[in-house]
């Protein structure tokens, strides 16, 4: 998780042009890989599905700013190794190969970790495919599992579960950013996004404080009765964060986020 800061100068360089945000980031990109396992994935491969956004999204980033296929690489053999373990046959992300549970927020993050390397990944890489496949399944998976109201639930799959939003601002990003770049049906994408993006507001008060975050849990706790015992949080950065990044990619898509 510390690495993933590296997103955040990749980031500042791209937008201000200044070479000096570069060093930090790459030098925590290439960390995750400077002593790899013999199957070459990180050291800190653990098969949590939080992984895929955590090591996925910093390799995509570094891609784009640098241009190194080195990059795109690592990051399309770490997400299809996660996916080959983590993607059930219905089309969900489950947190851990032990645990064969939906935690909203972890397939949230493999969502969004397989959306930022789509975004990066060249069109003629023989990955591309695979990644964009797993993408496809995921999303039809997460569609139709959508609750009435519009959100996605603590547990995707579990009828009683509660209504989670930072997993559902995290599969509002990925089916919005979808939508505009059509890996997809757009018009089943988007209209999915907007719904549940209508039921998440609910969940905003009038000073920008989200409700119904899920506090971390680990895939240990290997119960769906523990996942949907973890509290209810208010005002903690997954929800705000997930909100602003649904927010934005609806923005992008052309959609009235207001």
């Amino acid at each position: 998780d510390n690495n993933l800061f590296g997103i955040l100068p990749f980031e500042l360089f791209r937008q201000t042009g200044r070479h000096e945000y570069l060093p930090v980031a790459k030098y925590l990109a290439d960390e995750e890989f400077d002593t790899p396992r013999e199957d070459g994935l990180t050291r800190y491969t653990r098969f949590w599905a939080d992984d895929m956004y955590m090591v996925g999204s910093l390799q995509a980033q570094a891609h784009k700013s640098l241009r190194d296929p080195l990059y795109a690489e690592r990051g399309a053999n770490h997400l299809l190794a996660y996916l080959e373990k983590l993607q059930r046959a219905d089309g969900l992300i489950q947190h851990h190969p032990k645990t064969p549970i939906v935690w909203a927020r972890a397939c949230g993050w493999a969502a969004a970790g397989m959306t930022e390397l789509l975004l990066t990944l060249p069109k003629y890489d023989p990955k591309r495919k695979l990644l964009l496949n797993a993408y496809q399944k995921l999303a039809d998976a997460l569609i139709e599992h959508q609750a009435a109201s519009g959100m996605w639930l603590q547990v995707v799959d579990e009828p009683d579960a509660w209504p989670e939003t930072s997993g559902t601002g995290m599969f509002i990003f990925a089916l919005a950013t979808g939508a505009k770049e059509r890996w997809g049906n757009s018009s089943l994408y988007g209209g999915a996004a907007e719904r549940a993006w209508q039921a998440m507001t609910t969940y905003i008060n009038s000073a920008g404080q989200v409700s119904e975050t899920s506090r971390g849990i680990a895939p240990t706790d290997a119960t769906v009765s523990a996942y949907l015992s973890v509290p209810h949080l208010v005002d903690d950065f997954h929800g705000l964060a997930a909100a602003l990044w649904a927010a934005t990619s609806l923005v992008n898509l052309g959609t009235d986020a207001s």
